[in-house]
């Protein structure tokens, strides 16, 4: 025989520094726009997550440490 109560689930761990591991971000576009996008970052930089970060104005190009976003 089932219980009819339910036991509350116990709160999932946090590891630790979690806060600092990669996201993902996902859109969807067409073909022609993909490849546009591509390109385009292409120019700015060979990593396409720094690319994006250039063009967005959130990191200078040519920054020393290869990031330079601060939290």
């Amino acid at each position: 025989m089932t219980s009819s109560r339910h036991d509350a689930l116990p709160k999932p761990r946090t590891e630790p520094h979690s806060g600092t591991l990669p996201s993902a971000l996902t859109f969807f576009v067409s073909r022609a726009q993909r490849a546009a996008i591509l390109r385009t970052l292409k120019q700015l930089s060979d990593d396409r997550s720094r690319a994006l970060l250039i063009a967005l104005g959130e990191i200078e190009p040519g920054h020393p440490d290869g990031w330079g976003v601060e939290s």
